[in-house]
């Protein structure tokens, strides 16, 4: 592995920047009401398929803000991950998770299970809307072999146009199969990407900040937005690279 990861504590830690410098997100300015979170490692399912290829990992800075986030030396417990939320500018735009996952239910963090905490994820929603803020997260705990059925509802049942759960997959045939049984998805494959940026792809939007436009620019989330777009009729697919 290119990176080292830290071990990590019993339970998770969160992190909220206001005023994210995140690259996608903003193209690297700081927007008073553009914020983003990381969440432990821990928060991540090993069954995840890009468990050691996700973009958090393989980036510099998004990999040493999860480890300081991981090792406690920043962030808060969940309680405070709540209030910092609460403490946004009203109408703020949220991207939930950089690095990590969806909180999973306590006891889950000293197993390699990994079972939604749905109460949490209803605390974060509520949070979320107590300011008018747009949230936006991507999960791959659908992947957990034994909690699976539990998380696709979990999912279901908690996300909304104010918290919206983007279903992360590596297949075009399993963002069909989730797109169709009413999630929003986003993609990780290169083909679909390449085919979806040239028109040829219906059904697929292309992530505009992964390539230049006629002017040589790319777009940033806070411009495009469309993975916070809840029951969306497309599907967001991204280049692996």
């Amino acid at each position: 592995m290119p990176y080292t990861i830290p071990r990590p504590q019993t339970l998770p830690n969160w992190h909220l920047k206001e005023g994210t410098t995140n690259g996608k997100l903003t193209g690297g300015d700081s927007l008073k009401k553009v914020s983003a979170t990381v969440s432990s490692w821990q928060t991540c399912s090993k069954h995840c398929p890009m468990f050691n290829s996700c973009y958090a990992k393989k980036g510099f800075h998004t990999r040493q803000n999860a480890n300081a986030v991981t090792t406690k030396g920043r962030g808060s417990d969940f309680e405070g991950f709540l209030e910092n939320i609460e403490n946004l500018r009203n109408n703020s735009f949220l991207r939930l998770s950089v690095s990590g996952d969806l909180p999973s239910e306590d006891w889950c963090y000293s197993t390699e299970e990994r079972k939604i905490d749905l109460n949490k994820l209803k605390a974060i929603k509520k949070a979320v809307q107590s300011t008018k803020t747009l949230a936006f997260t991507y999960t791959h705990l659908h992947c957990d072999p034994k909690h699976k059925e539990h998380n696709l509802k979990a999912v279901k049942e908690a996300a909304n146009k104010d918290l919206v759960i983007n279903i992360s997959v590596e297949s075009k045939s399993k963002a069909l199969k989730m797109k169709q049984a009413g999630f929003d998805v986003a993609l990780v494959d290169s083909k679909t990407f390449k085919e979806a940026k040239e028109g040829n792809a219906p059904g697929f939007f292309a992530c505009p900040a992964q390539y230049k436009d006629e002017n040589g620019e790319k777009s940033r989330c806070i411009d495009c937005k469309k993975c916070s777009m809840f029951n969306r009729d497309e599907i967001v697919v991204f280049d692996k690279d």
